[in-house]
């Protein structure tokens, strides 16, 4: 019997402990409610989700026909979107924004690119015909000879030697994305480096 009563008394203790953690985290969700000014969940029918807040515009899935100029997606304002169902499309962005990863050298476009860190990745994703594709994953650099001043000599003959260069926090603006679906790079955005 006294055994039965500690188990009844740890019991409790749980419980009571996990309501006290219940509260805590109610006033956690209540304070990160008060920065989203919309949301829509996905359901069984569904729809796309988006999340809106009022720092960095929406992040989350949104549908390409949805998204127009004007809008704030991972907070860069859409300035022109195009888009040919089942072809191509193209958006771009204004706005600046820190990003972190490796670069790379393509010989065949003699570009360097960054693979975006997965820290650095935005969260947002464009729905086209059902299908989920992230903003960006790679990075190229439309004012390379900025980003070659700024990396230096023997950073870029590592580059293009195979090794990888990591550069972390650097500032980037003016996105670009899109692809030709038969023949584009998913995932891939340029931007144009700033100086630091």
């Amino acid at each position: 019997m006294k055994k039965l009563n500690i188990l009844a008394i740890a019991a409790f203790a749980f419980l009571f402990s996990c309501g006290d953690a219940d509260k805590k985290n109610d006033s956690s969700t209540d304070s990160t409610a008060e920065a989203i000014t919309e949301v829509t969940t996905e359901n069984n029918d569904s729809k796309t989700e988006t999340v809106k807040s009022e720092e960095t515009g929406t992040a989350g899935v949104i549908k390409i026909e949805d998204i127009k100029s004007g809008d704030k997606i991972e907070g860069l304002t859409v300035t022109k979107v195009e888009y040919i169902k089942n072809e191509s499309y193209s958006i771009d962005f204004e706005g600046e924004f820190k990003t972190s990863g490796t670069f790379s050298y393509d010989e065949y476009d003699e570009m360097m690119y960054m693979a975006v860190e997965k820290e650095a990745l935005p969260k947002t994703k464009i729905s086209i015909a059902g299908t989920e594709y992230p903003l960006y994953e790679t990075l190229g650099f439309i004012n390379s000879p900025n980003l070659e001043a700024h990396l230096g000599q023997e950073d870029i003959y590592m580059i293009k030697n195979g090794e990888g260069v990591s550069l972390h926090g650097f500032k980037v603006a003016n996105l670009s994305i899109g692809m030709t679906f038969d023949k584009g790079r998913q995932g891939m955005g340029y931007v144009k480096f700033l100086k630091q």
